[in-house]
């Protein structure tokens, strides 16, 4: 009997589990299906891609739709192309190594059959992805209509807008489970075809040309954002169609799974030309660029010396006929070249171009520059008002001239549709509310939907002093603002990626800001005074558009710097600044238009790059011993860093003017109000708060994100203090229903409830969701005067629990009416008098 030694055990394990492995790991390359399943976590569980689904689900088997869905579909069926077939080009070297080792044909065919079938599920998974994302949009449905549902057993009873949103949802809900069957059936019949063509020479070497000029086309497409004198530019750019209608025609969907598709072709020729060659190109690099990096050389140093060294690498690599090397290195040089020149901060700068193709009508013929000629914002606030003495007279014995400084929140699309739904709404029923308005502080995404407003008031001419107390008319018909922030935006932004990388284009922010414009114009918002009109021409004391104070974040200070169309230093602190400002006199600033300041303010890093300026006039400056340096670049980002609210710089406006109202008797009637947008939330209860082990990785990301969230916080409630006194930060007599009595009111969002968008597209459903929040279509109820009606299931004693989830679901609906309330409080001091009887 032979005794089971440890030898033994070795060779079970080396026998039954290693050599397997290295079997199955010789069949199988892990980009292909890694890739596969990372889109399909991406189009199933992104909640911000839940906008795409719904957008789809309203215009099912439309015209329009149909469109969408060819090129949608042809999109993923290329991302499954380029899957299914690199599966089987980084791994069929390796198999054909085995047959020349005279492998045993029943293990082969294993093997092969291993190879096909993870490659047919790589392939899938993009259109398992969607489904599984429509399915999961069907889901949310449900719940949102189950959690409307709690507010009221009846929709007749809910509030207007919110009757609106059920009717649509309702609508859309079985739209969204059968778009799910048609993305699954179709893409399982487009897997299965590619399998069974996987042998055809033309099927392969259409497939792969298809892909090169994917690769190409979004490459080449997005030159029109640029206004360059390059040959390039003048000789392709014309030519090519707005890069903007081009991706809107094929969808978000489909621009992502060819930008997605694009970057991982590219992966994939890389990852194949570095297994041809002998040379470790990639971990020799890492150990250069590593070098440097500890003898502290400049990033840009590093950039330009690693592109030579793959320039000569790649010249070796051609004369010694090493072609796979010399195309490797060609690839790693140019990337390295366009990183070189962004981080020298030489070359085209990263800021806006003008959106509108008539580039010439709002350039200027020198550089815009800061300096004393601006008024500041004391001498603005006294021009404004006396633009407004005969309106000012009407208001005399009845507390004074009602005057509002507005803070608009960031948060995306939703934020930019939140802010315009309710001040559209509160125009919409009081038309002279904007005349009253002096400035909006936006951030983010909020700085859009206040641009949207003030270009449909510039456009349309339509504030004045009349009479308050007019029906909404926000819910009978969409206003042009509205449709604007609907269209879709996230397309081409996302089809200007990979341009942005290879360094074609120098700022995708471009894309996104072309898109609003165009959407400005297909709609009339605004006319040539809007979104495209230069911002410092935007506003003028005699108007009856409010001014914009767009803010960003300057990286290298941390401090507040804003578009606005006066100084802002000798009112505030020293960490709010304008672009207008003295200290900023020796920059070069461009004649920006209102909608590029106001995608400037939503530059949130790994979405937008960061909005650039040289910081002075000069290519160098001198540092204190003389010498010179490289200025490099002045570096603002999303206004959110700082303060994602906007209440601390509405604050400091509103402490500006009322320095102004009270040192010159002249304007002792003005009665300043402060209206914040934002998703202020009640101190947290300790006992809800849940811990995390990673102490090295997570934690850092969290802190980051909630310090954000927490000096936005911060920043609402130091601004209801200073301005209500202690009693603002536990009660809001505006959204009690008080029609007086109150200097600053809060209108309350609800996108953490509802798990609002954050991204560029948003559909109709949830802007009407959106709206219906925001207080449209609502009456306000003073609180106490009449409950809140739930559901007899919210409600229901189950030990407590009912009580307290019925208690949890009334938030939704006690935001609606306190939001609708504010507005009534606005119209109430508007409002004229009722003549004598």
């Amino acid at each position: 009997m032979h005794d089971f030694s440890l030898y033994d055990v070795e060779r079970l394990i080396s026998r039954r589990l290693w050599r397997p492995l290295r079997l199955l790991a010789s069949a199988l390359h892990p980009l292909p299906i890694l890739s596969g399943a990372v889109l399909f976590l991406i189009f199933a569980f992104t909640g911000q891609l839940r906008e795409l689904y719904y957008a789809n689900a309203e215009i099912l088997f439309s015209p329009e739709w149909v469109g969408h869905a060819i090129l949608g579909g042809g999109a993923l069926f290329l991302t499954s192309v380029a899957l299914y077939l690199s599966n089987y080009a980084l791994a069929s070297l390796k198999i054909d190594a085995i047959y020349a080792n005279g492998g045993n044909v029943e293990t082969d065919m294993w093997l092969r059959g291993v190879r096909a079938s993870v490659g047919m599920l790589a392939a899938y998974l993009p259109w398992l992805g969607v489904a599984a994302g429509f399915v999961l949009a069907a889901e949310h449905t449900q719940a949102t209509l189950a959690e409307i549902g709690t507010i009221s057993d009846r929709p007749a009873d809910l509030p207007a807008g919110l009757q609106h949103v059920v009717t649509t949802f309702t609508e859309t809900l079985p739209n969204l489970w059968i778009a799910a069957a048609v993305v699954a059936g179709v893409g399982a019949v487009c897997v299965w075809g590619m399998h069974r063509l996987r042998h055809s020479i033309a099927f392969r070497w259409s497939a792969v040309t298809a892909l090169w000029l994917v690769i190409a086309m979004l490459a080449i497409a997005p030159l029109p954002l640029e206004q360059q004198s390059f040959i390039l530019w003048q000789v392709l750019s014309p030519a090519l169609p707005d890069p903007v209608v081009l991706f809107r025609a094929i969808g978000p969907i489909g621009t992502i799974a060819l930008t997605f598709t694009a970057l991982f072709w590219i992966a994939s020729a890389i990852a194949h030309l570095a297994s041809r060659i002998s040379f470790p190109v990639l971990p020799a690099t890492i150990v250069i660029v590593a070098a440097m990096v500890v003898m502290e050389w400049p990033p840009h140093l590093i950039a330009w010396t690693t592109s030579a060294a793959f320039a000569i690498l790649a010249a070796l690599g051609f004369l010694s006929r090493q072609v796979q090397l010399a195309i490797l290195s060609v690839a790693f040089a140019l990337l390295s070249a366009n990183s070189a020149q962004q981080l020298a901060g030489v070359g085209r700068p990263a800021g806006p171009a003008p959106p509108n193709a008539d580039a010439a009508r709002f350039s200027s013929s020198g550089p815009a520059r800061a300096d004393a000629a601006t008024a500041d914002i004391g001498d603005a606030f006294r021009s404004w008002l006396d633009a407004r003495v005969e309106a000012r007279k009407s208001y005399e014995g009845r507390g004074g001239f009602p005057v509002f400084i507005v803070a608009a929140q960031g948060g995306g699309i939703y934020a930019a549709t939140a802010t315009q739904a309710f001040l559209a709404e509160a125009q919409s029923r009081c038309p002279s509310f904007a005349a009253h308005v002096f400035a909006i502080s936006a951030v983010s995404g909020g700085a859009i939907g206040a641009a949207l407003f003030q270009s449909d008031l510039v456009g349309s001419g339509h504030a004045g002093e009349t009479d308050c107390g007019l029906p909404s008319q926000a819910l009978a018909a969409e206003l042009p603002a509205a449709r604007v922030v609907g269209a879709d935006h996230l397309s081409p932004l996302v089809g200007t990626i990979l341009a942005d990388l290879l360094g074609v284009v120098s700022d995708r922010a471009r894309a996104l800001e072309r898109s609003f414009a165009l959407s400005a114009r297909e709609h009339r918002l605004g006319g040539d005074a809007g979104l495209d009109g230069p911002f410092t021409s935007h506003w003028s004391a005699a108007g009856a558009a409010p001014a914009l104070v767009l803010n960003t974040t300057w990286s290298e200070t941390g401090y507040r710097v804003a578009f606005a169309p006066f100084r802002l230093e000798a009112g505030t602190d020293d960490t709010l600044l304008s672009f207008r400002d003295v200290r900023f006199a020796g920059t070069r600033l461009r004649t920006d238009s209102v909608i590029s300041a106001a995608v400037a303010s939503a530059r949130f890093p790994g979405m937008l790059p960061a909005y650039t300026l040289p910081p002075l006039s000069a290519a160098t400056r001198k540092d204190g011993d003389g010498s010179k340096r490289s200025a490099g670049r002045w570096n603002f980002v999303d206004g959110g860093y700082a303060d994602n609210s906007g209440a601390a710089t509405a604050s400091d406006l509103y402490r500006a003017l009322a320095a102004v109202a009270a040192s010159d008797p002249r304007y002792a009637d003005v009665d300043l109000r402060l209206i914040l947008l934002t998703s202020y939330r009640p101190p947290l209860d300790f006992k809800d708060i849940e811990g995390t082990i990673a102490r090295d990785s997570a934690a850092p990301l969290m802190t980051l994100f909630n310090v954000r969230e927490l000096l936005s916080q911060q920043a609402v409630k130091r601004a209801l203090i200073a301005i209500e006194g202690s009693r603002g930060a536990t009660t809001n007599a505006a959204r009690d229903g008080q029609r007086d009595g109150w200097k600053a009111a809060v209108v309350e969002l609800d996108q953490n409830r509802f798990n609002l968008p954050l991204g560029w597209r948003i559909s109709q459903t949830t802007r009407q969701l959106v709206a219906a929040l925001m207080g449209a279509g609502a009456v306000c109820t003073p609180a106490g005067a009449e409950p809140v009606t739930t559901s007899p299931t919210a409600a229901a004693d189950d030990g407590g629990a009912g009580r307290q989830s019925a208690k949890r679901l009334q938030i939704s609906a006690d935001k609606i009416r306190g939001n609708a309330c504010v507005i009534e409080a606005i119209n109430a001091l508007l409002r004229r008098p009722d003549p004598p009887t």
